[in-house]
């Protein structure tokens, strides 16, 4: 369990970067610092990012309407910056 709440937070850390433009380094470094301390907020952190992940991500060019995509990437994007905020705090 432990290998694998690393991997989510070292795969959260770059989406959250490039999608949030914050410093992925500096943001796996404290959560990798947070999971280390509390292996209990790992695995409840490493679950909420691959909630994140399988969140729908509907594409206009495979049918998908311009409001259900815009809604979808609101979710995603509100989700990333709680998860950003449970990182940080």
């Amino acid at each position: 369990p432990e290998v694998s709440s690393a991997q989510a937070i070292k795969s959260f850390a770059v989406t959250a970067g490039a999608l949030l433009k914050k410093d992925s380094a500096a943001l796996e470094s404290k959560a990798l610092a947070k999971a280390t301390s509390d292996p209990q907020w790992a695995l409840k952190f490493a679950s909420e990012a691959d909630g994140y992940r399988a969140l729908p991500a509907p594409n206009v060019k495979k049918g998908a309407k311009p409001d259900e995509v815009e809604k979808a990437g609101a979710a995603r994007n509100d989700l990333l910056k709680l998860l950003v905020t449970e990182v940080e705090k």
